[in-house]
């Protein structure tokens, strides 16, 4: 396997109506897992989706083909979906973490890509980003996540969902599974266009056996414990407004990725501190924490080069 390089890659598509090559990698229990390669960059930069994911259907949204095209434009990125969902393999159960953590490893080596940066969101999403970087640090760049790392409510995680509430949303997906506009959705960015775009989405991702599967299967997934066994780089990107994905259960998962690190806020940044490649942070509209636990290991940012690393936090851009 080689570093990271621009081996396999081609170039960013320069319209939404462009989407790269979907090839294949097999992991080492023989399922085949659709990803795709393309741009350009000193460093890798492995896209990790929620658990809802369909690589083709994504080019169809201007939003999405707009942030891949900006990360592309620095990094070399990789995006799969995971085995069971859009063009992967699909699965007749819901697999163990430790074969989805494999997944990611497939996709690197047939690329060949010996490091890389992972960035992820989402439930299925970050959760398995921390898991890969805390098991594969000498595989891992840098970690960029937002904080929905577990989707349960517990006493000691407050921002998850309790069971009624999980129960009670899930009944109401499962039969409003083939509407044509996404509940929730209405009013996002886009509007109805973009309520009908995910409705479609979650229709090509999976069946509504697969997406009841999955949610159960990612509503009983804890890795809150494996937290302080990250010792990479870590940037923690949350979404103002946002109970499951806010300030305070950024300022949790940072904590637990690196303990007794005195924390400090920096408000009314102008742009986002150079991380992992420049992330497009005007893209995602949302705020920013940063905490380096090596900091020999981090970007050359101010940040960075502090001895005992702050949290960061910038204003919504």
């Amino acid at each position: 396997m080689a570093e990271p390089g621009l081996r396999g890659a081609t170039a960013p598509p320069e319209t939404s109506g462009v989407i790269p090559r979907t090839r294949s990698a097999k992991t080492i229990d023989g399922a085949y897992i659709a990803y795709q390669d393309f741009g350009e960059g000193p460093v890798t930069l492995v896209v990790i989706h929620g658990w809802i994911s369909h690589l083709e259907v994504y080019w169809e949204q201007p939003l999405f083909a707009r942030l891949m095209r900006r990360l592309a434009e620095r990094t070399r990125v990789l995006q799969f979906d995971k085995r069971g969902i859009g063009m992967s393999d699909r699965l007749t159960r819901a697999p163990e973490l430790e074969a989805q953590m494999d997944d990611v490893r497939a996709v690197m080596d047939t690329a060949s890509v010996e490091r890389a940066a992972l960035f992820a969101w989402g439930w299925g999403g970050s959760p398995l980003a921390v898991f890969f970087a805390a098991a594969h640090p000498e595989r891992t760049v840098a970690l960029c996540i937002d904080p929905t790392i577990q989707m349960r409510w517990t006493p000691d995680f407050p921002f998850g969902m309790k069971e009624e509430e999980f129960e009670r949303d899930l009944a109401e997906l499962m039969t409003t599974w083939s509407d044509d506009i996404a509940r929730g959705y209405e009013h996002a960015p886009g509007g109805e266009e973009f309520a009908r775009w995910d409705a479609r989405l979650g229709r090509f991702a999976g069946t509504p056996w697969s997406f009841e599967v999955f949610q159960r299967m990612w509503f009983e997934t804890d890795v809150r414990d494996i937290l302080p066994a990250v010792r990479v780089p870590t940037l923690v990107v949350c979404r103002t407004g946002s109970p499951s994905a806010g300030p305070e259960p950024a300022a949790y998962v940072a904590e637990q990725i690196v303990p007794l690190v005195d924390e400090e806020a920096f408000p009314g940044c102008a742009e986002t501190p150079d991380c992992i490649a420049r992330l497009p942070q005007r893209e995602c509209g949302q705020s920013v924490w940063q905490r380096s636990s090596q900091p020999e290991l981090a970007p050359p940012t101010p940040c960075a080069r502090s001895t005992a690393c702050p949290i960061r936090q910038t204003e919504a851009l």
